[in-house]
């Protein structure tokens, strides 16, 4: 079992999936939910874009159902929400991150 994937995200460069950087596919399998691996993924995944982006912001197609889940990492939601993969979704970012070196 300590070779099993339980949680997962991809991180895109800016103008892949939008302007800015972007994540999706965020997901942690369901028997592994309550252990805050989906924050810590997706913290993860911020980091990473925020290092090798850092004047981008950060766009996710979150589902609305996860909103202030996303809310809780700075995430702000923009726009309307919409249907995708027969689900409700909606367009959240996450501003520019200036990074001091």
């Amino acid at each position: 079992m300590d070779n099993e994937l339980v949680a997962y995200l991809r991180a895109f460069p800016p103008g892949t999936m939008y302007e800015g950087s972007s994540l999706g596919r965020i997901l942690v399998e369901i028997n592994s939910r309550g252990q805050s691996l989906g924050k810590n993924v997706t913290q993860k995944g911020v980091n990473f874009l925020q290092k090798n982006y850092p004047n981008n912001e950060i766009i996710i197609s979150a589902q609305h159902r996860l909103k202030y889940f996303y809310n809780e990492l700075g995430f702000n939601s923009r726009g309307n929400v919409y249907l995708e993969d027969d689900i409700d979704h909606i367009q959240m970012f996450l501003g520019p991150c200036e990074i001091n070196q």
